[in-house]
């Protein structure tokens, strides 16, 4: 298991029969995805690149090819979703993207919807928070009831533990020839980059007791964490480097300083 913190594990171990399956680990990360509680979706660019509004019915998250538990609006314990200084109507606000009726949708709109040549207009993100940190693999959205011109076809998708320290899951620069142009239809799933959970100070003896890795707790895959020693002790090794989910290599060791 790659993704859980050290001495934390799946139900199973991973070669064993039925290990990260839904039914057997549905409430941990296991390989494959990471458990968080926040999903962020940030469109760039929309289909008509002169539109200045974007556009979706649906956005879902998926874990083993199943909607991911708790991430649809519901009265008793569902997600809920917001859009942080957003411009939107009321009736097309952030929770009609988890609604489960593809006939509502999230509309954002730019600030300043007078179009200049080369302009490239500014949306903000649909984000998700869940009641509690789940993992998922794969998220989609529905297209919505009219103007394909309003589709999102490049985006970043991202993830936090704490709504604070976010990290980049997908970044999609041109899904032109994926989104369909029929309304209020699935695109295909995308998949995520799994990124780290980062070694604890109580993982490393004598590590920097803020953090080990300067970067903090979570890093998206491809970046590295920096490790670090309390005065008096040097790492063993400068970085560790994130690769979907597996630390490379797994730890570093703290010993005194030479004098």
């Amino acid at each position: 298991n790659y993704v859980q913190r050290p001495n934390t594990y799946c139900s199973l171990a991973k070669h064993l029969p039925n290990a990260c399956t839904l039914g057997v680990d549905k409430n941990m990360c296991c390989e494959r995805g990471m458990a968080l509680q926040w999903y962020r979706f940030h469109p760039k660019a929309t289909r008509d690149y002169r539109s200045f509004q974007v556009q979706l019915s649906e956005l879902n998250l998926y874990f083993y090819g199943v909607l991911v538990e708790f991430s649809k609006m519901d009265d008793d314990f569902g997600a809920i979703a917001f859009s942080i200084d957003g411009n939107y109507p009321d009736s097309e606000n952030p929770m009609k993207a988890i609604d489960k009726d593809t006939k509502t949708k999230w509309l954002e709109a730019d600030l300043d919807p007078r179009w200049r040549e080369g302009e490239v207009y500014k949306f903000k993100a649909l984000t998700i928070q869940l009641p509690k940190a789940m993992p998922m693999d794969h998220y989609s959205f529905h297209t919505a009831n009219d103007i394909p011109g309003r589709d999102p076809i490049k985006w970043t998708f991202e993830g936090s533990a704490d709504n604070k320290m976010w990290v980049t899951l997908a970044n999609v620069t041109d899904s032109r020839d994926q989104i369909s142009d029929k309304r209020e239809v699935e695109t295909p799933r995308f998949d995520i980059s799994v990124p780290c959970f980062l070694p604890l100070p109580v993982h490393i003896a004598h590590s920097n007791t803020t953090a080990p890795c300067l970067e903090g707790d979570i890093v998206s895959s491809g970046q590295v964490c920096t490790a670090s020693c309390e005065e008096g002790y040097t790492p063993s090794i400068a970085s560790l480097l994130c690769t979907k989910g597996a630390l490379a290599p797994r730890s570093f060791t703290c010993a005194p300083t030479a004098a």
